[in-house]
């Protein structure tokens, strides 16, 4: 039985909440992992790792280049991966009708946006993860090299960027009609801005990781706190999409 059909059967009244994440995550997995849906985004990690590579072997200050470099374009990448499907979790139904039908089933306002930013997240994350390691992998040997404890640094900040910028995106496909256009315009404005002014730097998940990657800049923070803020703005953004599930389905018009 597949899990659409497990959705729709009588039994799926009897699901817990576990198992009800648990199928909406492999519904939009399902969707996700065929190469027609994933290759834009294959091609950003190898964009951003082709990238990097060429800053680290043709940059005359290659070190100080690559740490700009990870921080801008190694994290901006994951967010756009976490942006595309993100919206694309909630859109999919929403054009198919299936969204209203989705909800009537026992434990689906929850257990829905759990289970696609579960999706995505795990999409995003892995893409991420492999994107560091290539570029980890790109300095070995040259005058950027990072050690180990750096690598660590960089899939930690990479599978946190995943899970932050997936919740409030899969969170702004069930708030906002436009949410591509809503989801641009918040990592723009909320999050690129912000990071640039330190009176706004605490609501910027970008902030957080720079300090996770050592890169931050005031007001300091440590790679605890930094943990914490960003697993706390993921919460947030879930309650925020489960909370407006509880009201009514969205009429998402993505754009």
């Amino acid at each position: 039985m597949t899990a659409w059909s497990w959705i729709q059967a009588p039994e799926a009244k009897k699901l817990s909440l576990p198992a009800a994440v648990a199928i909406h995550m492999q519904v939009q997995l399902a969707r996700t992992l065929r190469l027609r849906t994933l290759w834009p985004w294959l091609a950003v990690t190898l964009a951003v790792t082709l990238g990097g590579w060429a800053i680290v072997h043709f940059s005359v200050e290659s070190a100080d280049h690559f740490a700009e470099y990870v921080d801008t374009w190694g994290i901006r990448a994951i967010a756009l991966v976490a942006l595309g499907l993100g919206t694309a979790a909630v859109r999919q139904d929403t054009e198919a009708g299936a969204l209203a039908f989705f909800l009537l089933r026992p434990q689906a306002k929850t257990a829905l946006p759990i289970g696609r930013w579960l999706a995505v997240a795990v999409v995003a994350g892995a893409l991420g993860v492999l994107s560091m390691l290539m570029l980890w992998l790109a300095t070995r040997g040259t005058s950027a090299e990072m050690p180990f404890t750096d690598l660590a640094s960089l899939l930690l900040a990479a599978a946190l960027a995943a899970t932050a910028y997936s919740a409030t995106f899969v969170a702004i496909a069930i708030w906002a009609r436009a949410a591509v256009g809503m989801s641009v315009g918040w990592l723009v404005l909320m999050d690129n801005l912000a990071t640039n002014s330190t009176s706004f730097a605490a609501i910027a998940p970008s902030h957080y990781l720079a300090t996770i990657l050592g890169h931050a800049s005031a007001p300091e923070t440590t790679v605890l706190a930094a943990v914490a803020a960003l697993l706390g703005w993921t919460a947030l953004m879930l309650a925020a999409a489960v909370v407006r599930l509880q009201r009514e389905p969205p009429m998402v018009q993505q754009g």
